[in-house]
């Protein structure tokens, strides 16, 4: 991994943590869509696969509706706390977290196999182009004939360009965390720098920061992609909750099947 991945994911892990956590009150609604969406291929239970898994918070939503769940992801941090809260939903016993990473899911697996394949929130592009098709070609030999595979809650290039210098600020409660953003349209990579700072009295006190980059795709470009990796798309929407259309104004979230 590059240096800015170690600290994000390693080192400084710990603010990141924080970040996620304020995905988690959004979750159960994603994950309802997804259910709802599996229940046209007719799946109502089984086991589902979370690529990048953060601090578990999609594993362990759906292990509250009755799947069992495998989240795999490079932090050591994430999976701890993933554990964590596993414990405290009182699902740890249909959960379980690996912490690897992905573009090596065959030697983490082993023989398991699955029903459900997820990657969620701008989890793919980190490297390159065939590092983002070897993870999902594992995921499909790791899936059954009959699998599904969601992309959900991820960024794509007609939004990125919609708006390629973006700034704001999240209040973390004793800290506030400023967030920059710059899209590069010839490289198609977007650079985030999240810069923390911890609030004294009415001052603030630059704490540390970390970094994310990323290669940001085209909706056709993923599928593409997922096709050289065994896996068809059949739908995509902007909202994997309201199935609204996918547009610039919108995040990207694709079903695709398992290609026999």
């Amino acid at each position: 991994m590059t240096k800015w991945a170690e600290k994000t994911f390693k080192t400084r892990a710990d603010l990141m943590v924080r970040v996620m956590n304020l995905r988690w009150p959004h979750t159960e609604r994603i994950v309802q869509g997804m259910l709802d969406s599996l229940k046209t291929y007719g799946k109502d239970s089984g086991k589902v696969m979370d690529v990048c898994c953060g601090n578990g918070r999609v594993s362990t939503h759906f292990a509250l509706k009755g799947f069992t769940a495998t989240g795999i992801d490079y932090s050591p941090a994430f999976i701890e706390d993933a554990k964590i809260k596993a414990e405290e939903h009182h699902v740890a016993d249909k959960v379980d977290f690996i912490q690897g990473d992905v573009r090596d899911l065959d030697a983490l697996l082993g023989d398991r196999v699955f029903d459900v394949v997820v990657n969620a929130w701008t989890s793919v592009g980190y490297t390159t182009w065939d590092d983002d098709t070897a993870v999902f070609r594992q995921a499909r030999t790791h899936a059954m004939d009959d699998a599904v595979l969601f992309i959900v809650d991820t960024m794509h290039q007609g939004r990125a360009s919609m708006n390629p210098r973006q700034m704001n600020y999240v209040d973390l409660g004793d800290m506030l965390m400023l967030e920059t953003s710059n899209y590069d349209m010839l490289s198609s990579r977007i650079h985030t720098v999240w810069r923390f700072y911890r609030k004294s009295g009415d001052h603030l006190l630059y704490e540390d920061e970390c970094e994310y980059d990323i290669r940001v795709y085209s909706l056709s470009e993923l599928a593409s992609l997922l096709h050289e990796s065994g896996w068809h798309v059949e739908s995509y929407y902007g909202s994997i909750v309201s199935r609204q259309p996918m547009s610039p104004h919108t995040g990207m979230n694709i079903v695709a099947k398992a290609i026999k």
